[in-house]
């Protein structure tokens, strides 16, 4: 079953995937009111990657007030908001 082509690495050019299964955006209200992230993103996402998930799109993250859908959705319009989306589970997140 480790040959199946969706085990393999799939190569973009500056990008290798671990393998070909990718979970898409499934949105949700998971950060806090004013677009900081936080800690039950970092581990719904986290049970993805560790289960073997290849990659992660994650819903939408405007980079401006007004591209904002409604509360409660991570925003990276100013730096304060970087540090909980940038853990990547593997740092004790």
């Amino acid at each position: 079953m480790n040959n199946d082509v969706i085990f393999q690495p799939l190569k973009f050019r500056n990008l290798t995937v671990k393998n070909r299964l990718f979970r898409s955006s499934i949105s949700g209200r998971w950060d806090n009111y004013n677009g900081h992230g936080n800690q039950a993103r970092i581990n719904w996402e986290t049970k993805f990657a560790r289960g073997g998930i290849g990659a992660i799109i994650t819903s939408f993250v405007p980079v401006h007030v007004r591209g904002r859908i409604m509360p409660g959705y991570a925003m990276i319009d100013n730096d304060d908001k970087d540090p909980v989306l940038a853990r990547d589970g593997q740092s004790g997140a």
